[in-house]
């Protein structure tokens, strides 16, 4: 009986006694007053982000089942299309952040941008609707970037699209 109470005691004393109250990273971090918003950090292995379409203003289309928008003409682009151009032009925003962490290496955040995609393809209007890393350089080099994108071609409407990119140093 007595090998059973010390067991007991053993298991439910020492962790108790024998841990610091905190992780030594969490310490460390609390004592140089850092803190990570663990939401805005990228990490490699993080799906794309999902983009909102809706049509165009003026364009006669209809936002359809998913996210996809429909025209009388026929289907626009859809999310996969968008993410599957953003993936293939992942390098020159990351060119245009790249280049703003060299004076900033504390540069992080999310740009949010929007612009639309006429039926041919190209994009116009690209525009910053959010941008929480407060760097003018690199909302304006992500905007001309994307200006010179090209999606495919569809049958249907100029479709409006938001995007957010979320930048973190040392992330792929």
């Amino acid at each position: 009986m007595n090998a059973l109470r010390i067991l007991i005691i053993a298991v439910v004393v020492l962790p108790v006694v024998g841990c610091p109250e905190k992780d030594p990273v969490d310490q460390a971090m609390e004592d140089m007053d850092l803190e990570i918003d663990l939401e805005s950090v990228m990490i490699a292995d993080e799906e794309e982000p999902t983009p909102r379409l809706k049509p165009a203003s003026g364009s006669g289309a209809s936002q359809g089942g998913g996210n996809t928008v429909t025209y009388e003409a026929g289907p626009t682009i859809g999310e996969a299309d968008v993410i599957e151009v953003v993936r293939k032009k992942k390098g020159q925003v990351k060119s245009c952040y790249e280049k703003e962490l060299k004076a900033d290496p504390g540069l992080m955040g999310t740009v949010i941008v929007a612009w639309t995609v006429s039926p041919s393809g190209k994009v116009s209007g690209a525009r910053v609707v959010a941008n929480s890393t407060g760097n003018r350089e690199l909302e304006s080099c992500v905007k001309k970037k994307i200006t010179s994108w090209t999606f495919p071609a569809s049958h249907g409407a100029s479709v409006d699209i938001e995007y957010p990119f979320k930048f973190v140093p040392g992330a792929t």
